[in-house]
């Protein structure tokens, strides 16, 4: 019987994490501006490192929060004033390439 009952108790316990992910999913998509994408955040080892989330574009930042995750501030922030265009793309694709300068990159952590 007590063997049971943590069972239940755990089981309670990953049900309401769950929801709790979700639900912080939900409440950063409801204000709207937001994109799935995902971040590379580590370059060790080749082809791994990517992490998914969602982009939240917030005034001239674009505010990167990771999917399974419960923090409410953003993991990074992109400031979209840092890029820089080269050109820009004419014809069936529609979007710029951005370049951005060796030196310092457009990422930063949040305060």
């Amino acid at each position: 019987m007590r063997v049971l009952e943590v069972f239940g108790i755990c089981f309670v316990a990953l049900l309401a994490l769950l929801f709790a992910i979700f639900f912080r999913r939900r409440l950063l998509m409801l204000g709207g501006g937001t994109i799935r994408l995902q971040v590379r955040t580590s370059t060790m080892v080749p082809g791994r490192g990517w992490s998914p989330g969602l982009g939240q574009f917030v005034g001239d930042e674009l505010r990167f929060h990771k999917m399974f995750s419960l923090a409410i501030r953003p993991k990074r922030v992109l400031d979209l004033s840092l890029i820089h265009y080269k050109r820009q793309v004419t014809g069936w694709c529609c979007a710029a390439r951005p370049v951005t300068p060796s030196w310092r990159s457009p990422w930063r952590r949040p305060r």
